[in-house]
């Protein structure tokens, strides 16, 4: 079993389509059994979303809006809040959720480590 989160990203903001507890939930089940967490991200077209990329072939602005916390000290995040305030609505929903992964599973996300 694998923990799929799934996203929408609109404009500057990244939406997320399942409850917090629920994704706390997912992920927390997915690290306990050393399953890989998948993340898809859709962007909206005329007739609903369509699937835009998955973990592995996240670009760096991408990897930035995921890993907000992992990257918040790193000048580019920091540069990038700068610019764009509403991301610190985002790094803030995927700060509650990295916070609740015990620090070795923090380790693991960084690395892209499922192993």
């Amino acid at each position: 079993m694998s923990a799929t989160i799934f996203v929408a990203q609109t404009g500057d903001f990244v939406y997320h389509s399942l409850a917090f507890e629920t994704y706390k939930e997912w992920i927390r089940e997915a690290f306990e059994a050393n399953d890989p967490v998948t993340l898809k991200v859709f962007e909206p077209v005329e007739q609903g979303f369509h699937n835009r990329l998955y973990l592995d072939e996240l670009d760096e602005t991408d990897y930035c809006y995921f890993w907000g916390r992992l990257l918040a000290q790193d000048r580019r995040m920091e540069q990038r809040l700068r610019e764009n305030p509403g991301l610190e609505k985002h790094v803030a929903f995927w700060n509650e959720i990295l916070d609740c992964l015990h620090e070795d599973d923090r380790m693991r996300i960084a690395r892209n480590d499922y192993t």
